[in-house]
């Protein structure tokens, strides 16, 4: 019985210590609004993604288009050569400039 009242005021003690690094996420770096970009047939002039670079440092971005396997949704990584896509990415390359 001590040691189950030891091992709960070790639990509580953990998750304290962790509570305020996992309630504030980091501000530094680069942020992704979305990982992935759904594109609805109903827009006809594109799609945008938001991206932040809060880092000091430029960075270059690179972006493809990229098939996904419908049964599990997930992007195709099959090493069959580039698949071909009916969208582009404009500009592929970009420079994230630092605090932007």
């Amino acid at each position: 019985m001590k040691h189950l009242g030891q091992a709960i005021l070790l639990l509580c003690s953990l998750s304290f210590l962790t509570a305020p690094q996992a309630a504030e996420p980091d501000s530094t770096g680069i942020s992704f609004y979305v990982l992935r970009v759904i594109y609805p047939e109903s827009a006809k002039q594109g799609v945008s993604l938001v991206v932040d670079n809060k880092s000091a440092d430029a960075y270059l971005m690179q972006s493809r288009v990229r098939p996904v396997d419908n049964q599990t949704g997930d992007v195709d990584l099959s090493e069959g050569g580039p698949a071909k896509m009916p969208f582009i990415v404009t500009p592929p390359l970009a420079r994230l400039e630092a605090k932007k």
